[in-house]
């Protein structure tokens, strides 16, 4: 999921500030101790645990759409719910953090619980805050809110609109005649044996981020994808063929759909090597071998 900046009010004070960190790291606490599996539907947290204030409790108690996550007795939610509550209670608290007069001048990593990721670029410009949405099952997605301190603060809804997804591993910043690029690294596990690794090139440019370059990998393999090495701005790609990506490709606009039956199922051992020309990230090497049983 992908969550968008709000406007920055005037006047907030340090101790605001401390109030709000100090509030999310509550619901951090509490989001914490909660397990995301098919049962959580049915195991009821007393609204005293919860974690939740007194008018956040009667607002659950009077949504139409929590009435099996509500005990009979109206004094516990379902653990179920209680997520999703804290989910929103988080991110709405990370957009107050992010948009607050006194962030600029703070260590925000040291001041957050763990229980949310904290990613920066060297220049300490681009950020990205993510955590668990604890959904159950086995894709382990995120909630990303990205913040970029030279962004106009008004509420542009196509500024960061090419980093939906669930959130990034590692943010790089690249000087070019153009002006700063980053290097964004992501990786997500979509089900119990699916594996996604991305790496995208963006640029700030006319209000937005625009994407220069992007490459994506799903595999079969955890230890297999995208590696990027900062100090010679090179990017490889090591994988095997699998059901997932079945050819050897260097470039995500060839990686059409195929007929299965129509094809000759040889694994492949395949290879990638981009390196950055000052401007953008060009194909410099690649390989494919196939692979002995």
């Amino acid at each position: 999921m992908i969550c968008f900046l709000v406007n920055t009010g005037n006047g907030q004070s340090q101790e605001s500030f401390n109030r709000l960190i100090k509030e999310t790291n509550g619901f951090l606490n509490s989001h914490n101790v909660l397990n995301d599996y098919s049962g959580s539907y049915n195991n009821f947290i007393s609204f005293k645990g919860s974690g939740l204030s007194k008018k956040r409790i009667e607002s659950a108690i009077a949504n139409s759409d929590y009435e099996d996550g509500i005990s009979k007795g109206k004094d516990s939610i379902s653990e179920a719910y209680l997520i999703s509550e804290l989910n929103e209670l988080i991110r709405s608290n990370v957009y107050k953090i992010i948009s607050h007069t006194k962030f600029k001048a703070q260590k925000i990593d040291s001041l957050l619980n763990g229980g949310i990721d904290i990613v920066k670029s060297e220049d300490n410009k681009l950020y990205n805050f993510s955590f668990y949405e604890k959904t159950g099952g086995t894709y382990k997605s995120k909630i990303s809110i990205m913040y970029f301190s030279d962004a106009d603060k008004n509420n542009n809804l196509n500024l960061y609109k090419i980093f939906e997804g669930d959130g990034f591993n590692k943010i790089h910043a690249i000087s070019t005649k153009e002006g700063t690029k980053y290097v964004l690294e992501s990786f997500v596990r979509g089900c119990s044996w699916c594996f996604q690794s991305q790496i995208m090139l963006v640029e700030f440019k006319d209000g937005i981020f625009h994407e220069n370059f992007m490459y994506t990998l799903d595999s079969r393999d955890p230890n297999e994808g995208i590696d990027y090495d900062s100090k010679t701005k090179t990017i490889t790609v090591d994988y095997i063929t699998d059901d997932l990506t079945t050819d050897c490709y260097c470039n995500n606009s060839q990686k059409t759909e195929e007929n299965s039956n129509e094809r000759e199922e040889v694994k492949k051992k395949c290879h990638c090597t981009f390196q950055f020309d000052g401007l953008n990230f060009f194909l410099k090497k690649k390989g494919s071998e196939k692979v002995k049983e």
